[in-house]
């Protein structure tokens, strides 16, 4: 698993330096346009304050027209912003691996029919995506990675297979591609109980 979060440090590093933060035109009305988009519910834009999603989405970098993964987007917070965001000539792909899908099946679907026609719903058996290579301009996983160590009858295992989910989001990310992780922050060491026990990840991975 270290070796991966290793490799999506790397990937986010190759990308700066290929872009570079001064050359890239971040789309700030559009990232604002999004955020304040009459459609997003008013519960949601209310933890705007506390989730700053401005300051992410332009952190990451991402504009009209792209394509981005939302990994375990769960009830579709970042799933909406981003749709209204890329816009009709971009892609969202919803994210939720069995456990979080478990959770929302009955609800997240109707939230996107006939109203975000750009997002696809992905809720695979395992926390691995099959999309093809090089496809993805970035992909974000907000307040999620800890649950990969979460134990719930939706996995066949205890805990998720990391290193194989990982593998496959930097697989299908473009040259260049960003993947943005935030999460709790839990106490160095904490093994895979404690994980699943406080809902916090120790920062080394």
């Amino acid at each position: 698993m270290k070796k991966y979060l290793k490799l999506m440090a790397s990937a986010i590093a190759v990308s700066s330096c290929i872009y570079g933060t001064s050359s890239v035109v971040v789309a700030d009305d559009a990232i604002a346009a999004a955020i304040a988009h009459p459609d997003r519910p008013a519960e949601e834009k209310a933890r705007d304050a506390g989730r700053k999603p401005a300051e992410v989405l332009k952190f990451v970098g991402i504009e009209p027209g792209m394509t981005v993964l939302d990994i375990n987007s769960a009830g579709g917070y970042y799933t909406e912003i981003l749709a209204h965001l890329v816009g009709p000539e971009g892609k969202v792909y919803a994210h939720n691996g069995p456990v979080y899908w478990d959770y929302v099946k009955d609800s997240v679907g109707k939230r996107y029919e006939g109203r975000l026609e750009n997002v696809e719903l992905l809720h695979p058996d395992t926390e691995a995506v099959d999309l093809p290579e090089g496809s993805v301009d970035a992909a974000v996983m907000v307040l999620a990675y800890h649950d990969y160590y979460f134990v719930h009858k939706a996995r066949a295992e205890p805990q998720a297979d990391v290193d194989s989910a990982l593998k496959s989001y930097l697989k299908a990310l473009k040259k260049g591609g960003k993947i943005l992780i935030i999460d709790h922050v839990g106490p160095v060491g904490a093994d895979a109980a404690t994980i699943n026990q406080i809902h916090r990840i120790d920062r080394r991975g």
